[in-house]
């Protein structure tokens, strides 16, 4: 499995699974819809740390820029 998410994209989730799991903690976590809520934040957030999007992969996309071989 090859990265296909650059270093800005990767940025960019990690905030925003932050971000987004300061505002869900600050709500009722008893309804079953913000317990569903919380995978959005965390599939941003394993995918920004991995480096690897499945959905990017499935669409043909990658924003990770290759160096070119010496």
């Amino acid at each position: 499995m090859h990265q296909n998410l650059s270093s800005f994209d990767r940025v960019i989730r990690i905030l925003l699974a932050t971000v987004l799991t300061g505002i869900i903690s600050r709500q009722d976590l008893s309804t079953p819809m913000l317990m569903a809520w919380l995978l959005l934040p965390l599939a941003l957030l394993a995918t920004g740390v991995a480096g690897y999007s499945p959905l990017y992969a499935l669409l043909g996309i990658s924003t990770h820029r290759r160096r070119p071989q010496s």
